[in-house]
């Protein structure tokens, strides 16, 4: 017969735990301590030290503006202060976007954040997604992420402009965003033929730019018929790119389709 003390897989008692736990944690923060003395944070935009209350991801001119609270509850839109937050811009009264919800970010005009989005799309820095990205599940509502039917759809960018940018932009923040809420990601669309950049000179009306740009990828009706849809891109402009999206995806059976983005532009600027 084993003594006591000799027992193989004795639980620890609650003195043995809180004793544990005395020691563990001047430990865990000494080990912290010695690890950023090692390796200091840094923004991981630009290596400058990260501001306070940034939690280490982010310096003080790299830091992205917190969107004002009166938006529309469309898209996203700034709102006069008189207007609660959520209520209907103007432009949505006269013709509401063919999406049911955009989330941004902040505005495209907010300088931190249009650095990371010149730096993402212009810049090859694709190792800014998983940061961006953990902002934009931070942004998004929990209850619009948490829905077993619901999935995300990355606007597609033309095989050319991904080979001048070195990635896909939407489909990295897709894939990132899925990988941070679980929610799926599907790749559905695909681009039918190259177009200009939204409002560069030479571009066509934004709406004429994108019609019948995008295409349904047959093999995925299935995954969308019946679904919650929110389309993945880096900025919405006049909402046309977004739109044509929207349009494709719900003739393939969606029940709703909104938009994440990480940012709303109030005007012409580089957007969808």
């Amino acid at each position: 017969m084993q003594r006591t003390g000799q027992r193989t897989g004795q639980r620890a008692t609650a003195p043995q735990v809180e004793f544990g736990a005395r020691i563990g944690r001047p430990i865990g923060a000494l080990v912290a301590s010695c690890i950023d003395l090692l390796y200091p944070p840094a923004c991981h935009l630009c290596g400058e030290p990260p501001a306070p209350g940034s939690a280490g991801w982010s310096c003080a001119a790299c830091r992205i503006g917190e969107a004002p609270h009166q938006r529309c509850g469309r898209c996203a839109a700034r709102l006069p202060e008189v207007l609660p937050d959520g209520a209907t811009c103007a432009a949505c009264r006269r013709r509401p976007l063919a999406l049911d919800r955009v989330i941004a970010l902040a505005d495209y005009s907010d300088p931190g954040l249009r650095k990371w989005i010149l730096a993402l799309k212009h810049g090859g820095r694709a190792d800014l997604l998983p940061t961006l990205a953990t902002q934009l599940a931070v942004a998004c509502p929990p209850e619009h992420l948490t829905d077993r039917d619901t999935r995300l759809v990355p606007v597609p960018l033309h095989p050319l402009r991904k080979f001048e940018r070195g990635h896909d932009q939407a489909a990295g923040l897709a894939r990132e965003l899925s990988r941070q809420t679980g929610v799926p990601v599907r790749q559905a669309l695909r681009r039918t033929r190259a177009t200009l950049a939204q409002g560069s000179p030479g571009a066509r009306s934004r709406r004429a730019n994108v019609a019948g740009a995008f295409a349904e990828i047959v093999e995925e009706r299935r995954q969308i018929h019946g679904r919650r849809v929110w389309l993945v891109d880096d900025v919405l402009t006049s909402g046309s790119t977004l739109e044509a999206c929207a349009r494709v995806v719900r003739r393939m059976g969606a029940r709703r389709v909104g938009a994440i983005v990480l940012a709303r532009a109030a005007s012409a600027g580089g957007g969808s």
